[in-house]
């Protein structure tokens, strides 16, 4: 993931004690929301807005795309 994507959520997260890292780390292995939600204490529907607007911010489309596909296409399993 391109570092300005990495700071572009560190800014997002800032006043959070979770650093963005982790959750791109998580993102990076197919994982649902609710994983994600699970490990980092935030609540889902927080989660899948910053992913959404992520996709809409200024990084590349098909990163975008790639973290959306990752984490919903295992979203049943919450």
């Amino acid at each position: 993931m391109p570092s300005h994507t990495r700071e572009w959520l560190n800014c997002i997260l800032s006043v959070e004690a979770r650093s963005a890292l982790e959750i791109l780390d998580m993102v990076q292995e197919p994982c649902s929301i609710y994983e994600i939600s699970k490990a980092t204490g935030w609540n889902a529907n927080i989660i899948r807005s910053m992913i959404e607007a992520l996709a809409q911010g200024g990084c590349a489309l098909g990163i975008a795309e790639d973290i959306i596909f990752s984490i919903s296409a295992l979203e049943d399993v919450a």
